[in-house]
Formats: structure tokens, sequence, C-alpha cells
């Protein structure tokens, strides 16, 4: 029943993103223009998930500023945009990658549905906060409240309007949604192989999954895995990964178009209100550009034009996160304005302190040995690191052994390339060296490895099969079956029938002693209730003048 389930869900996400494109192609018609069938090499199809993720995510924003999405207005637009689809009737190719992508690998991925809970971040915060933006429309000095929420996530602006009564099953749908997206770049590359670049990162990436199942303390070397619901980890690497590598492939080949830089400059807006991390990707995007352009000031300023739209929605997230915590960026404290009488400065310097000491962030005092040592006695961190330095040594000896180089990187590209991953991995340790927080930069990592346009060193019958598209497409579904854990499959043959849910237990509570709202009687889980902080805040709400908004005052 589950594996029905998120078919019907992923198919669901595919239609609507299909029609948010059919409705740009609408308007453009009538100025006689249209969308290319293809970018960055890839088949337009191929963006419409993300397309529905991007979209959906910032229309419960905009909506947001003005009312909670529990309206009837709300999900009238949702269906007028959906109506888009039937502009112009999909056409249904029954080949071997639409088998693949969008019915084994989405069969196999929910299995992992079986016996997963709520992450304990999900009851800590992120479904209070679903359901503030369910109910209210947006609150200034949301943070004041609790701190974490200044960490808003479009994650939770995607998941808001997905409630399913009490059961909070397709929450996990949108994160599996992630990780099919991820196998399919892998896939698309690896049947097609339209870039040679592309064809053997995938390789590469998929074989650093396949050695994910072996190593140190029984494997994990930071591929994507399957997290508890509701934490958008997952998601962020996925689009962190996707974008970079397209960048980075594209700068080499030299190949630069206009809507290729449009929906990177997206793909880098929805990495960034995932994880601010995404913010990296700027200076990427910033070095495509000076490419696009070819260096003439002329032609400079007609470019930006294609920056408008990131412009203006990351103006409205930006927006937003003032409102919440008076940061353009939390917890970054240079970004918050402290004149606004909500201001969560002191929340924001708290919040980064705590974080980079809780996941063993790089010091500045103690040396680098010292934090080494420290960083390392974790069982996981330990575990992980050698197990990702292993598969990256295999992976690059295997490169070495069979694999040369037809033509030479641009030694300027290469010295990019390799500093903004560096630079990526030294933030990541600075900040939050949990594992889970750079699985971006780790496949990125290891996909970048493949580019060099390689070819095989012997061509002979056995080498020739990873060129063949039916043991690709086995080794894709092998990497996919080793994702979920053994468990859930035979939990799953037991039940293939049974319906899942995943609920949540009420809270008991008692009353915030020290002013607004109640707290949890054990522990700090407020999961939906949103009268709920998870400690005893000293904060007042009071009422705007301005259209009724609710604002949370700290103490002064």
């Amino acid at each position: 029943m589950v594996i029905f389930q998120f078919l019907t869900f992923y198919f669901l996400l595919y239609s609507f993103g299909r029609a948010v494109f059919q409705l740009l192609n609408f308007f453009l018609d009538k100025k006689e223009k249209s969308i290319s069938d293809e970018i960055f090499g890839l088949n337009i199809e191929f963006f419409f998930p993300v397309l529905g993720l991007f979209v959906l995510g910032n229309i419960v924003v905009i909506f947001n500023f003005f009312s909670g999405i529990n309206n009837t207005i709300f999900w009238i637009i949702l269906i007028l945009i959906f109506v888009f689809n039937f502009i112009k009737a999909p056409t249904i190719k029954l080949n071997l990658l639409n088998i693949l992508n969008y019915i084994l690998i989405p069969a196999i991925l929910s299995i992992s549905t079986r016996d997963l809970g709520l992450h304990p971040d999900t009851g800590l915060y992120h479904l209070n906060y679903q359901n503030w933006i369910r109910s209210e429309k947006i609150v200034a000095g949301f943070t004041n409240m609790n701190e974490r929420f200044g960490y808003s996530s479009i994650y939770d602006f995607i998941s808001a309007p997905l409630w399913f009564g009490d059961n909070f099953i397709l929450l996990q749908f949108v994160n599996l949604s992630f990780i099919v997206l991820f196998f399919h770049f892998l896939s698309y590359n690896l049947i097609n192989k339209k870039n040679n670049d592309l064809f053997i990162a995938s390789y590469f990436v998929i074989l650093f999954g396949l050695l994910d199942n072996f190593g140190f303390g029984g494997g994990r070397n930071g591929f994507l895995y399957i997290e508890g619901i509701g934490k958008p980890d997952v998601a962020f690497a996925v689009i962190f990964f996707i974008t970079n590598i397209l960048l980075i492939s594209s700068i080499r080949s030299k190949q630069y178009n206009n809507q290729d830089f449009l929906v990177a400059s997206l793909l880098i807006l929805f990495s960034i209100q995932l994880r601010i991390f995404g913010i990296l990707s700027l200076l990427l995007l910033g070095y495509y550009y000076l490419e696009l352009s070819n260096y003439k000031m002329s032609i400079l300023k007609n470019k930006m034009l294609l920056l408008i739209p990131s412009i203006l929605m990351g103006s409205l997230w930006m927006l937003k996160n003032v409102i919440i915590s008076s940061c353009l960026f939390f917890p970054v404290e240079f970004t918050c304005i402290n004149s606004l009488s909500w201001n969560a400065f002191e929340h924001a310097k708290d919040a980064a302190y705590i974080v980079q000491d809780f996941y063993y962030g790089l010091p500045t005092e103690n040396g680098y040995v010292g934090w080494y040592n420290h960083w390392m006695s974790s069982e996981q961190n330990s575990a992980m690191a050698k197990n990702f330095l292993l598969s990256l040594l295999i992976i690059t000896v295997f490169r070495i052994l069979f694999f040369k180089g037809r033509t030479r990187t641009s030694f300027d590209l290469k010295i990019i390339t390799i500093m903004f991953i560096l630079f990526n991995f030294y933030l990541w340790l600075y900040n939050a060296p949990a594992i889970r927080l750079a699985m971006g930069t780790i496949l990125l990592s290891v996909g970048v490895i493949g580019f060099g346009n390689l070819d095989l060193r012997f061509k002979n019958r056995f080498f020739n099969l990873y060129e063949n598209k039916i043991i690709i497409s086995i080794i894709i579904i092998f990497c996919t079956l080793l994702t979920p854990r053994i468990y859930k499959y035979s939990d799953f043959i037991k039940n293939p029938l049974e319906s899942y849910f995943v609920g949540v237990e009420i809270t008991e509570t008692v009353k915030n002693p020290n002013g607004w709202g109640v707290t949890p009687k054990e522990g700090h889980q407020c999961e939906v209730n949103i009268n709920c902080a998870p400690y005893e805040v000293t904060v007042t709400q009071i009422t705007s003048d301005f259209l009724n908004y609710k604002i949370f005052i700290p103490p002064e």
C-alpha cells in the first residue's frame, strides 16, 4: 500500500511542476517566446519535481504574509495552477529510463517509510512552526518564542500544506522525493550519456553509494541516507549537489546560455532557502555569469535581468527572515537589525555558539590537534570520516588505474573547483561539523573526480559493460535497494498491503511561569501545540495596530 501511496504522491508532484511549466509557456507564447526542451543538457521533464517543490514552498511563503494556509483561497490557487496540466496532453514514453525513475526507484525507496518515526527536531520545532504557518499569518519576533524558528527553512513551508489529518506520512514522501530526484539525475546521466563528465561522475557517485555499506563501524561514508521524518538535510544535499555539479560541468565545457543561468540562480535560491550554506554556490554562479557575459560590460546589464525572479523571491525570503528573527540570515549576528523592537540578536549569538559547541565546531583557541582529538572522540564522526577518506581513496585509485584524460581542464577552473570544495568543508568544520550537514559537499567532491573527459584505458568486452544500459540499470537499482535498511524489507514482506500511519503524541503541558503560553511537562517536545514553547521563555505577545499582526517582544 505504501508503494502505491508514494507513487501517487510523486506523480502529483511531477504534475504540479509540469503545470507550472505549462503556465510559464502559456504567458511566454503570447510574447512569441518559449522555454527550451533542455536545461543543462537535461530534458526539461527532469526539473518538474524540483519546480513543483520550489513553487509550492514559495507560494506558501507569499501567502503567509497575509494569512494562514488553512483557507479555501490557498487551495483554489493550487488547483488553478494544476489545471494548466491540461493545456497540452503529456506524452508518456514507456522506456527503460522512465520505468526506472518513475516506478522502480520510487517503489523501492517508499519501503523505507515502514517503521520510520519523526525526527526529534520535528517534534521540537518543525511541526510547531508548520502549524503556525497553517493557522496564522507571519508572526514578528517569532524567534523570541523559540529560537529554533530562526532556522526557518522552506522545507517547513513545503510540508505545512501536506498534513493528512493527524497522519504525517506525506512529510516523509517529501523527503523521499528529493532522493528519487537524486537517483533520477544519476540514471539520466548514466543511461543517456550526453555529457561524458557527468556520465563518469555519476558512475563514481554510484560506486561511492555502494561503498557506503562497508567500512568502519558497519559502514556509512557520507552518502545519502533515510533521515527521521521532517528534516531537510537530504533535501539540501540533493539540490546543492545537482546545482553545483551542473555549474562546474557547464563552465568546463564552455556551454553557456541564458536559460541555464536563470535556472541555476533559482536552484541556488532554493538551496539557500533550505539551508543558509547554499549561499556559497553564488561563487560558482558569479564565475558562470562572467563567462556568460564574456567580460563585456555592455552585455552585463542585460544579463542581470535574468536574476530578477531570484532577486524578487530572495528578497521576500529575507523579509520573512527579518520579520521572524530581525536577521537577514539567522544566526549570522552581523545580519541582525537591532533597532527592531523584536530583535533577536542575543538569540542569534547564543544559537551560533550552541550549534558550534554541540557539533564540536573548529575552535580558534585550543589548536587544531586538540580539536581533532575532540571531534574524533565521537564514534560516529570517527567512523564516517575514515570511511569517507577510504572511499575517496578507492575511487581515486580506480580512476587512475582504469581511466585516462583526453583533454586538460584549465588550471584556473581546477583551482576554483578545489578551493570551492575546500572552502565549503572549512565552513562546515568551523560552524557545525555534523556529517549529515556535509552530504552535499561530500557528494560533489566525489563527483568532480570524474571530470576530465575521461576514457577507458583498456577497451575490451568486460570493461565495455560499463556502458551497457541493462548493467547500468541493475547497478542503480542495487544502490537504491541498499538505501533503506534490511529490516524494513522484512517488515514490508510480512505486511505488504498495510497502510503506514505516522502520528504524534499529544504532549502534556503546564503553564509557562515566565509569561506567554505553556511548556512541556517533561522534555522539550511541543509537537503540534502552537501555544507551546519548548523552554520557559520570558516573552510578551502583543498585537500590532497594522492589520493585527502578532509580535513576540523579548524582555528589555
